[in-house]
């Protein structure tokens, strides 16, 4: 009888177990390689959807921002802040008096429902020149009815010597606004978007970030476009936005890296002029 002697000799086992190892360090390279890519995409898609979010939120409170200087809405600027008025609301007035204004509801559209303590309104009366508005606190709402219609009753207090100088009526242009504040803001460490109601008397609040150290930066220009010194001269405006990855990524070759982008946005001012 013949005994077979078939199989692997120990340098053939060698062979194979070093080919094994090679395939698999190229896959864990691959895999690793393909997690780098993820978590960078990954990093980046949440950095721009960040941007512009914080696009968005500035674009929105700053786009109803009047420069005129009958009725300037812009309060206060400085290189990375602005102070406001926000509008909140608009309508139609059907009722006006020195201690309530009733608006038509059907006309009334809002960003939300007036807040005492909070917001404020404004009244076109046209009594004169330096008097086409008036303003005054809101310091209740209610319901009521005007001509038959549903109305919003904003309890305030308004100048009685412009209300009897008013050369408009019956109905009156009525806005509802919150004095704002956007800034860049400083917390723990990091920079954010921050925003407050000066109104409400609030202390700010971080709303969008991480950002740069120089992440917001706010360029106000005059009708020959250079920087203005008093918001009345304001014509145009931009608004810088850089920000930051909340977390550092492996780059290329390892290094961790923390990827920035950057969103510019330009400011249409209602009623600037020339």
């Amino acid at each position: 009888m013949r005994v077979s002697h078939a199989g692997f000799t120990l340098i053939e086992s060698m062979v194979a177990l070093l080919l094994t190892v090679l395939v698999l360090g190229l896959v864990y390279g691959l895999l690793v390689a393909q997690q780098r890519t993820a978590s960078v995409q990954a990093q980046r898609v949440l950095l721009q959807a960040n941007l512009r979010s914080a696009a968005a939120f500035i674009s929105t409170d700053l786009r109803d921002v009047s420069t005129d200087s009958g009725n300037l809405d812009l309060l206060a600027f400085a290189a990375e802040s602005v102070t406001y008025r926000a509008t909140r609301g608009s309508g139609i007035a059907c009722r006006i008096g020195p201690t309530s204004v009733e608006l038509l509801g059907e006309t009334y559209g809002a960003f939300r429902r007036p807040q005492p303590g909070r917001d404020s309104l404004l009244l076109y009366v046209a009594a004169g020149p330096g008097r086409e508005w008036v303003s005054g606190p809101v310091t209740a709402v209610g319901l009521s009815t005007c001509g038959g219609v549903s109305s919003l009753r904003l309890s305030t207090l308004l100048d009685p010597v412009a209300l009897a100088a008013a050369s408009v009526g019956p109905l009156f242009p009525v806005r509802v606004f919150e004095i704002m504040q956007i800034k860049l803001y400083q917390s723990q460490g990091n920079y954010w978007l921050g925003a407050r109601s000066v109104s409400a008397g609030e202390v700010i609040q971080p709303v969008l970030g991480p950002l740069d150290s120089n992440g917001l930066s706010f360029a106000f220009r005059d009708s020959a476009g250079g920087l203005a010194g008093r918001a009345f001269e304001v014509r145009s405006g931009e608004v810088v936005i850089r920000a930051l990855a909340a977390r550092a990524v492996a780059g290329s070759f390892g290094a961790p890296q923390l990827l920035r982008d950057t969103a510019r946005v330009v400011i249409p001012f209602r009623n600037a002029g020339p």
